[in-house]
């Protein structure tokens, strides 16, 4: 009976001021899917974004990140903000690669027995780190993202539906690494209960 077990880290605090969203229009190729969008994410709120499904909640997550353009409107990001991103299409993931390779690629520094230390807190046990990504179930792959972000030094999280695929125990693991985190979360989720663990604050995005 095996959970996981980790935390997110940081190694400097961001500024208070985390995220200014200002009149945003999110969507693709002038397509609006939502707009316009106000908000402020202040620290060390959790916000969470609720909203149906193709209303533009990962665009908006995507457009945050400099991933895909606004239609109009500004987004600012606040000073000395360590981000860490858990894109729920896992598309950060190389599929050619194994588990170990996976981890270890980013941080060649590091000896072998602390990657596959890390990786055992994850469930990734004995030969499991030589699993190649293409061929892991949609838990493995959770976990195995949420490995990488454990890694890195963070202030200012950003989840798209992180507990898709989790069960309920590492649900609750992720839960309270959340509530322990210091930095700024902003995630979305469908998952009541889980919004209801983590989150200060809610976002409800609606098509006007």
């Amino acid at each position: 009976d095996k959970s996981i077990h980790f935390q997110f880290h940081s190694e400097k605090d961001s500024g208070n001021e985390v995220l200014d969203v200002e009149q945003a229009k999110v969507g693709y190729d002038e397509q609006i899917l939502a707009g316009p969008l106000s908000f402020n994410v202040r620290k060390p709120q959790r916000v969470g974004i609720i909203g149906p499904n193709g209303i533009g909640k990962s665009t908006l997550l995507k457009s945050i990140l400099h991933k895909i353009p606004l239609i109009s409107g500004s987004i600012k990001l606040g000073a000395n903000l360590d981000i860490g991103y858990y894109d729920q299409e896992q598309q950060q993931l190389h599929p050619n690669k194994t588990v170990l390779e996976e981890v270890w690629d980013d941080h060649p520094e590091v000896p072998e027995k602390d990657i596959r230390s890390l990786l055992g807190s994850f469930l990734f046990v004995g030969d499991d780190v030589y699993k190649v990504v293409h061929d892991l179930s949609g838990g493995e792959k959770v976990r195995l993202e949420l490995t990488k972000l454990s890694f890195k030094p963070i202030n200012f999280l950003i989840l798209d539906e992180p507990t898709n695929h989790l069960d309920i125990d590492s649900r609750e693991v992720l839960e309270n690494a959340i509530n322990e985190f210091s930095g700024t979360v902003l995630f979305i989720s469908h998952d009541r209960y889980f919004i209801n663990q983590v989150a200060t604050d809610i976002l409800a995005m609606e098509h006007d």
